[in-house]
């Protein structure tokens, strides 16, 4: 990582979930751009790698979903840079989609 890149956030290669997720996901995207002025590709892909001393700065208050925006607008607002790199995206499972924290065996 560049030492003026604070944040490289993935984006999706070959989406391969069902046309209504990928409609949501783009809707999403959209919003994120216009009301919070983050301009990356997918603000909601699950891969990011952080540089650890531009999140020692991060105050972040969101407990939702909203945090990947609330994130990526941090990191701008700190002046870092942020870099897209694509992430390969697999088929859900509804075992995956249906998974909750009572189902996850911690010692695996």
């Amino acid at each position: 990582m560049r030492p003026n890149v604070g944040l490289i956030n993935g984006y999706k290669l070959n989406r391969r979930d069902p046309w209504h997720r990928v409609a949501i996901g783009r809707l999403y995207n959209r919003f994120a751009r216009m009301l919070f002025g983050v301009h990356i590709r997918d603000v909601d892909c699950d891969f990011r790698l952080i540089r650890r001393d531009a999140l020692k700065h991060a105050d972040l208050r969101s407990t939702s979903g909203t945090i990947c925006v609330e994130l990526v607008r941090m990191m701008l607002d700190l002046a870092s840079q942020i870099c897209s790199k694509p992430s390969r995206s697999d088929v859900r499972s509804s075992e995956a989609i249906n998974c909750d924290a009572s189902s996850v065996d911690p010692r695996k």
